[in-house]
């Protein structure tokens, strides 16, 4: 895989300049196997640079297991979130894992996105109708191994807050969790990743759960952080050998 994917991006070398690969594993032994085989063909590289951290949950005993190892007070938390949820009206908690059905599924995704904080804040802060195009997209190729996860949870029928996930090589990925911020009093954000967990737990589909950040609501659910690293890639022609250089000279940014 690493030779293949050096490959690539030698024979695409006249479509970029700079090629930032971000989230790559630190202790991965893909990433010295790709930096030699970038090298050997003619590719140029700056030192690996610290990037983000996640928390990874181990599936590796069942769901009733992990709440007890937990404790008194984490099992009774769930039991109080999902109560209070309740105050709010008729709750609905939906598991979508049929890529069939999965364009609905992603308008709605993107209608609560829109009610979400992000909704408040500028372009960058939100996906939009394209990013949620793309995740849509790259979520349901089914034939390339990939699982859509995904849980919806309704108030009065409305839709209120989603878990979007992927799951590839018995690996779950937490791509985005979203709630309405008119009902954040009622923690539906953490009854949706409740119900998500749980069933990871007991589908028996996966290994391990990736969080995708290292929040103290993530550490919540696991104290296990995994580093990764970026890499800047760069090629041998005239401007993109500049860079490299000057990069190289003042150190990496």
């Amino acid at each position: 895989m690493a030779q293949r994917v050096a490959a690539y991006f030698k024979s695409s070398a006249d479509e970029w300049d700079v090629a930032l690969l971000q989230q790559i594993p630190a202790a991965s032994p893909w990433l010295p196997a790709f930096l030699q085989h970038a090298s050997d063909i003619g590719l140029l590289s700056l030192p690996p640079q610290p990037g983000v951290r996640k928390c990874i949950l181990p599936i590796a005993q069942s769901w009733e297991s992990y709440v007890n190892e937990r404790g008194t007070h984490f099992r009774r938390n769930i039991g109080k979130t999902e109560r209070r949820v309740a105050r709010g009206g008729a709750v609905t908690y939906r598991h979508c894992t049929d890529p069939a059905t999965a364009s609905a599924d992603f308008a709605v995704f993107q209608d609560v996105e829109q009610r979400s904080w992000k909704g408040a804040n500028d372009e960058g802060a939100h996906l939009g109708s394209q990013g949620w195009a793309f995740q849509q997209e790259f979520a349901t190729a089914s034939a390339d191994g990939i699982q859509c996860d995904n849980w919806i949870v309704e108030l009065d029928a409305r839709p209120i807050a989603i878990v979007h996930t992927v799951g590839f090589d018995r690996v779950n990925y937490c791509f985005q969790t979203l709630y309405d911020e008119s009902t954040k009093d009622l923690y539906v954000g953490r009854a949706a990743v409740t119900r998500h967990i749980e069933s990871v737990f007991s589908g028996g589909a996966y290994d391990a759960l990736d969080l995708n950040g290292d929040s103290d609501f993530c550490a919540s659910w696991s104290p296990q952080v995994q580093e990764f690293v970026s890499l800047q890639l760069f090629h041998r022609k005239p401007y993109s050998g500049m860079l490299w250089g000057l990069k190289k000279a003042w150190g990496t940014r």
